[in-house]
Parts: structure tokens; C-alpha cells; sequence
């Protein structure tokens, strides 16, 4: 973002990243990086649509916080997107890094911040 802002023209939209992953990818990786098994099930669409519904209730009404699930981001897993940003990359000088690299130093961040007694991560993949 910062690059977009010192090189990028006023006004214009910039992609700034390169890889899609969908949510299933994220979670095979996820089990992969910290030996956990893979979710077993899928959560129906309605009810998580449901959910979202009355959680935007909640925290509109009630607790004033974010929600725990949108109702938008409900219905953006029904989408298979797809992006381009070779443009943006390009006029901006950008060679972003892969996602698993961005995904693998997160969860390492994480446990050793809330030094989780089970956690082990598998740096190789």
C-alpha cells in the first residue's frame, strides 16, 4: 500500500496481490503447516448465511464489536473469483510474495505469541 501511494496515479485502483487461493486450499495448508487434520465437513450454506444474518444483528444491536461472520463474506464463498493484477504489479514495481510464505509466518507468530502447549509447524512446505 505504501508503494501505491509513493508511485501509484491519484485515484486509481491497484490489485496487490497475485495468488487467489480458495477457502479450501487455505485450510489443506493450514493442516499441512500444523499437523491438524483437515475440517471433515462443510458448513450449509443457509445456515452459515443464517448465522451471518443474526451475528451483523448482535453486533449492530448488542455488543457494538465486529461480527464474527458477514453476511457479504457468506455470500463471497458462493463466488469463484478470479483476478488478474499483472497491471497493477507492473506499473507499480511490485513482485509480492507468495501467499504460503505470508500464511506460514503469521501462524508461526502466532503460536509463539500465545505459546500454544501443541503446536508444531511444518516450516518445509
Amino acid at each position: 500500500m505504501i508503494r501505491a501511494m509513493a508511485v501509484g496515479e491519484y485515484g486509481r485502483r491497484y490489485l496487490l496481490g497475485s495468488e487467489a487461493w480458495s477457502v479450501k486450499r487455505i485450510f489443506d495448508f493450514l493442516a499441512d503447516l500444523t499437523h491438524q487434520p483437515r475440517p471433515d465437513w462443510k458448513v450449509p450454506y443457509l445456515l452459515a448465511l443464517a448465522v451471518a444474518y443474526v451475528s451483523e444483528f448482535v453486533a449492530d444491536t448488542i455488543t457494538k464489536q465486529s461480527p464474527a461472520a458477514t453476511i457479504t463474506g457468506v455470500k463471497l464463498t458462493r463466488r469463484g473469483m478470479t483476478f488478474d493484477a499483472s497491471r497493477s504489479l507492473t506499473a507499480l514495481g511490485l513482485v509480492p510474495r507468495p501467499v504460503s510464505d505470508s500464511i506460514r509466518e503469521f501462524v508461526a507468530e502466532q503460536i509463539n505469541t500465545t505459546n500454544h502447549p501443541r503446536a508444531e509447524i511444518d516450516l518445509t512446505i
